[in-house]
Parts: structure tokens; C-alpha cells; sequence
């Protein structure tokens, strides 16, 4: 059994070796040990300073089931207001060629997503306001 006293400083240095969001992770779970929890605390500090890339999202979201998904999704809209009316009913907006899977049509038919374009960068906006119209 280990302890926060070790597994903490092993989260602290995956993070000051990993070069971004996913070697911090492979370098966390390479650790070995408790690497579930480790794993878990890296991970929060890379998202903190790196992000999560875009297309890491769309994969694990397309592996959850619908219902986790739809917990997730109301989860993001409930923190997130527009800038510009201050809605909560935004749509988070996809970028890149992803898979067209039937749960992603429903996502937006219900206008939780939209569709942004083929270019992904890291200052691309995020969300789309469904009252509005204006991407944050």
C-alpha cells in the first residue's frame, strides 16, 4: 500500500518530465506502483497547465456509453455561460474529421455540438451560443 507521501512527488515529477498532456500521462502510468491514483493526480496538473488536446477528448467520449456521455455533456453546459448573452445553452464545438457515429448525430441534432472545421488549434473557440450565435 502506498501513501500520498510517495505517490504525490511521483505525480509532481511526471508532470516536470512530461512535454505535454500525453507524455505526462505516459510517463505517470510507466511509473508503475499505485499509478491508477498517480495517473490521476498528473493528469489534473497537466490538464491545468497544458489542456486536453481536442482530438484525446472526442476519442474517450466516443468510447463512453450514451448515458455517462449525456452526464458529461450537461455536466460542461450547467459551468459554461456565453460571454456575450450569458445562455447556458451552448454547444461545444468539434473540430477535425471526426468518425460521424450515430452518437455523434444525435449530439447534434440536439444542438449540444456543432461542427467547427477541419483546422484545430489552441486558440480555436470552444463553444457556440444556441441564443446568440457567437463562439467562445
Amino acid at each position: 500500500m502506498e501513501s500520498c507521501q510517495k505517490t504525490v512527488p511521483e505525480a509532481i515529477t511526471a508532470f516536470m518530465e512530461g512535454n505535454d498532456f500525453e507524455d505526462v500521462i505516459r510517463t505517470a502510468v510507466s511509473l508503475g506502483g499505485d499509478c491508477d491514483t498517480l495517473t490521476c493526480i498528473a493528469g489534473s496538473i497537466a490538464e491545468a497547465f497544458y489542456g486536453v488536446p481536442e482530438e484525446m477528448k472526442y476519442e474517450c467520449e466516443d468510447r463512453l456509453p450514451e448515458d455517462m456521455l449525456d452526464v458529461l455533456e450537461r455536466f460542461e453546459c450547467a459551468l459554461v455561460r456565453c460571454p456575450h448573452c450569458g445562455s447556458k445553452n451552448t454547444a461545444r464545438i468539434i473540430y477535425g474529421l471526426p468518425a460521424f457515429t450515430p452518437k455523434m448525430q444525435k449530439m447534434l441534432d440536439e444542438k449540444r455540438w456543432t461542427l467547427g472545421g477541419c483546422l484545430i488549434g489552441p486558440d480555436m473557440p470552444s463553444r457556440k451560443c444556441n441564443e446568440c450565435g457567437k463562439e467562445f
